[in-house]
């Protein structure tokens, strides 16, 4: 499990994403890559190496399982590189819990800014 110490980083960072998604529909490449960054340096302080390195594949993994999803364009770029970052922070024992909370939550979203969007 990830310190509680460090949640927060993590916490600043998605809400500078979210905050851009909604102002400009992008989420900067600086953004996703600070996600990613702090996210092995937080599996690295609290599990060491081999931790920090199943941070980075589950990132990977979720990565080469989302680019199906947005080459059909059922999900934006954005969203592949913001969810493929923040599974570096969960790590391989989160994964199919994030994945599936995630969708939950960002179905809906979708389906209403898809909704708007056509208005």
């Amino acid at each position: 499990m990830i310190r509680a110490d460090l949640l927060p980083i993590l916490g600043a960072l998605l809400a500078v994403a979210c905050a851009s998604d909604v102002a400009g529909r992008r989420v900067p490449n600086a953004v996703v890559l600070g996600i990613a960054v702090s996210g092995a340096l937080a599996q690295l302080a609290s599990g060491g190496p081999l931790r920090a390195l199943a941070g980075v594949l589950a990132g990977a993994a979720l990565l080469a399982v989302l680019l199906a999803a947005w080459a059909a364009r059922f999900l934006g770029g954005g969203d592949l590189k913001l969810a493929a970052a923040t599974a570096v922070w969960v790590g391989p024992p989160g994964l199919v819990a994030f994945v599936l909370f995630t969708g939950m939550a960002g179905i809906p979203v979708a389906l209403a800014a898809r909704a708007f969007h056509r208005v």
